[in-house]
């Protein structure tokens, strides 16, 4: 568990943590980028205060070393054949969280990494959504869904990966402007991700120094997107190129993504160039240029956003209507079922319960 500046949240994470049952001993490391605000002090209340403190190894960095460097350190310093990840803005939200995920996992050998959906919330307010709805039972998905499927395939609070795929790839990842989403990849490769049909933890999203927050900047998401097209290159030359194709797709995806934030603050010329600069370097696809005239015709992000999803989205523009019209089912039995939430009080975000062979 990484934090940084989490402290009306830190809490809520780690007792998510703490009352897991278990048939076998877990560990929670949590690493503290020097956060300037009170998360250290209520870290420390809960080492002195709870009784399952003993299993929690607590690491408080002298000066900020930055994200990626802080989650590297924290994976490094786990010692378990297992290894489940949550920030410190997430929760897990079901006490059966990782002995369902571990006995699934060993059903199937072949599987290095599984997850599942995910309940969203907006700071501290609920917004009866979810994400990752993926398939109505346990299933495995392809390292080609993955790839595909980008960085939210898989919500972090979710995965539980085997530690041994995390050291093959430790070296690469320190070039990495984020690692979940590789991570994600190099866990499907063998025998692709097992997803569990139930939500069974919290992705917190538009809070203070929050990835949603940070990407609001637009001069901070041209930089990412330099950085993350590099690294995405230098994954494919990793893997071998044996998934060029798909890897493309995900840099089209993060083009479309900066591309349609020109469009959407009416900033044409930006929007122009940038289509040109990236034509220049890449070969743009019938997606990008029919995309892009689109956004030149009709200056609406909604529009070329909708066109995108119809004719070019993964997977298929049917699939997605199915999954969306169960998703908003599963949403609203989770309002029928949902709970006050409660930072200090775990399970402090619900469970929602769906169909899964895991039970």
């Amino acid at each position: 568990m990484i934090t940084y500046n989490h402290e009306k949240y830190i809490e809520e994470a780690i007792l998510g943590v703490l009352m897991q049952e278990t048939s076998f001993d877990i560990e929670l490391i949590i690493s503290n980028d020097n956060s300037p605000d009170g998360t250290d002090a209520i870290i420390r209340r809960i080492l002195k205060e709870h009784s399952k403190a003993f299993c929690i190894k607590y690491i408080k960095h002298n000066e900020n070393i930055g994200a990626m460097p802080n989650s590297l350190h924290n994976l490094q310093l786990c010692s378990g054949k297992y290894v489940a990840l949550c920030e410190g803005d997430d929760c897990w939200t079901d006490p059966e969280k990782l002995q369902i995920q571990i006995d699934e996992m060993q059903r199937r050998p072949n599987c290095d990494i599984s997850f599942h959906a995910a309940e969203i919330i907006s700071g501290s307010n609920r917004t009866n959504r979810v994400m990752a709805f993926h398939h109505f039972t346990t299933k495995i998905f392809s390292s080609r869904d993955v790839i595909m499927g980008g960085g939210d395939f898989c919500p972090t609070a979710s995965i539980v990966i085997k530690r041994s795929i995390i050291e093959g790839v430790h070296d690469f990842l320190r070039q990495a402007p984020v690692g979940d989403y590789f991570l994600q990849v190099m866990g499907s490769l063998k025998g692709g991700a097992l997803y569990l049909n139930r939500v069974m933890s919290a992705y917190r999203r538009d809070t203070p120094f929050s990835w949603t927050t940070e990407m609001q900047c637009l001069q901070k998401k041209r930089i990412f997107f330099n950085s993350i097209l590099s690294t995405i290159q230098k994954f494919d030359r990793y893997l071998k190129r044996a998934h060029t194709k798909e890897l493309n797709f995900e840099i089209e995806r993060h083009y479309l993504h900066l591309s349609l934030t020109y469009l959407g603050r009416d900033r044409m010329s930006d929007y122009r160039s940038f289509f040109e600069e990236y034509s220049r370097k890449h070969d743009s696809t019938l997606r990008v240029r029919a995309l892009f005239h689109t956004g030149i015709l009709t200056k609406s992000v909604g529009f070329v956003v909708f066109l995108d999803r119809l004719f070019f989205g993964y997977p298929g523009a049917w699939t997605r209507v199915f999954r969306k019209l169960f998703s908003y089912l599963c949403q609203c039995r989770m309002r029928q079922r949902i709970q006050p939430l409660n930072a200090t009080v775990a399970p402090p975000c619900g469970v929602l319960e769906t169909q899964s062979s895991s039970r």
